[in-house]
């Protein structure tokens, strides 16, 4: 199954998301968080970190300047490369090999200290292409930080009656800790975290057409996203992410 006949989203949507309007936000405070808890910083300078759809660069750029890695990224948006250099560069971090190629099809010479993608592995009908290729290009002892929505259990109401086109773009088998902790048996990896990420309640939305009622919806959910991201209290209902980070043996 090749990647056109494999993907939910299309590429004109990341080149709209990814590079046009992409916009360098912060890392969420509760992932950054988890990240400086779990991931070590690395003693030596030539490490290097891969991620995985790496448009505009704000995940990328974080996890190079916090844990001492050298960038490099895939996109197969146009622009992907000068939009990401253009924030690592902003980061300090000028040196950096950024690929504007299919993911799928890629073949690189090398494998990797870290692999990375954030929101990516949800968006293809078979994730087992997409999951496996990550973890081919880890080198033995590298580590693979994998991160997705929770569009499940709560979030799924919310999802469907305010931001539905969002929903529609992913294959939710990738959102449940069972699909995580599959991965972590076939591949035999050792589990640094495996859960859900963003406190007790948080919610965005990506409808740009909302009527009137979704309108109201998300000014009343909008102070109770603020206060729920801020209480460390992760939960299946309602926490935003679900991330996983393992060793590769």
């Amino acid at each position: 199954m090749n990647q056109v006949s494999n993907e939910i989203t299309s590429k004109e949507y990341w080149q709209q998301t990814g590079v046009l309007n992409s916009q360098e936000r912060d890392v969420p405070p509760p992932i950054a968080t988890l990240f400086k808890k779990i991931l070590k910083k690395n003693e030596y300078d030539g490490a290097i970190a891969l991620e995985i759809g790496c448009a505009p660069g704000t995940f990328l750029a974080y996890i190079c300047k916090e844990f001492n890695y050298q960038p490099e990224g895939v996109d197969y948006a146009n622009g992907a490369s000068e939009i990401t250099n253009h924030t690592l560069r902003k980061a300090g971090l000028p040196r950096a090999i950024i690929h504007e190629e299919d993911f799928f099809t890629w073949k690189p010479s090398r494998q990797y200290d870290l692999v990375s993608s954030f929101g990516f592995v949800e968006h293809f009908h078979d994730l087992s292409i997409g999951v496996n290729k990550h973890v081919d290009l880890l080198k033995n002892g590298g580590t693979l930080v994998l991160e997705v929505p929770n569009f499940t259990n709560g979030q799924y109401v919310l999802h469907n009656w305010l931001d539905r086109d969002n929903l529609v773009r992913c294959n939710l088998k990738a959102m449940h800790i069972s699909f995580l902790e599959d991965i972590v048996k076939q591949h035999n990896l050792d589990v640094k975290y495996l859960g859900y990420v963003g406190g007790i309640f948080d919610f965005w939305w990506e409808n740009e057409h909302p009527n009137i009622f979704q309108k109201l919806a998300k000014l009343l959910l909008k102070p109770i996203a603020y206060i729920g991201r801020r209480i460390p209290i992760q939960n299946r209902l309602f926490s935003p992410f679900i991330v996983l980070i393992a060793e590769k043996q």
